[in-house]
């Protein structure tokens, strides 16, 4: 009879943790992988443009910091995007630039001058 009472507070504390994986794919992972497949099933887009301005964004996490380098383009319709970029691409571009920009979906892929 004691086996039966150990099983069940066992089950008791499995139940959250499935639910925090569940919940962390829901809001995590699914997220990025609609994005991913958006951006595959996405035109190559390559068209004159001017970069307005260029943003980072640190975050700092239990085990070290993130940076993200993002630059806002102005395209030929007079249309704004904003694309995330590397950190050498971020380092090469520069505010005033004019060149075509290539990307798919929101995935920056080149800018020439």
């Amino acid at each position: 009879m004691r086996n039966n009472k150990m099983k069940y507070p066992i089950f008791i504390t499995l139940i959250p943790i499935i639910i925090i994986i569940f919940c962390m794919f829901l809001f995590i992972v699914l997220p990025r992988i609609v994005r991913w497949f958006r951006n595959e099933s996405a035109n190559l887009i390559e068209t004159q443009g001017k970069v307005i301005s260029k943003r980072t964004n640190v975050s700092s996490r239990m085990f070290g910091t993130s940076t993200w380098y993002y630059i806002t383009f102005e395209l030929e319709e007079n249309r704004r995007i904003e694309l995330r970029v590397t950190g050498n691409q971020f380092g090469l571009i520069v505010d005033g630039d004019h060149g075509k920009i290539t990307y798919k979906g929101s995935r920056f892929i080149n800018f020439k001058r």
